[in-house]
C-alpha cells in the first residue's frame, strides 16, 4: 500500500465504529425536578437602537 493514499474502508469502518459507541453512551441531560419550568433567556439582537450619544 502506498503511504500516499487512504484506505477509505478502514477509515469507515473506524468512523462508525466510533459514532455506534458514542450513540450507546449518551445520557440525555434532562431535569428530572418538574419545578424548573422555563427559563428565560435574553435576546441576542437588541429591540430598540441605542445610539452612540445616548
Amino acid at each position: 500500500m502506498d503511504f500516499n493514499t487512504i484506505d477509505l474502508t478502514r477509515a469507515e469502518q473506524a468512523t462508525s465504529f466510533l459514532i455506534n459507541n458514542e450513540q450507546q453512551e449518551y445520557q440525555s441531560r434532562t431535569l428530572l425536578d418538574k419545578k424548573n419550568g422555563r427559563y428565560a433567556y435574553l435576546s441576542i439582537f437588541p429591540t430598540e437602537y441605542v445610539g452612540p450619544n445616548e
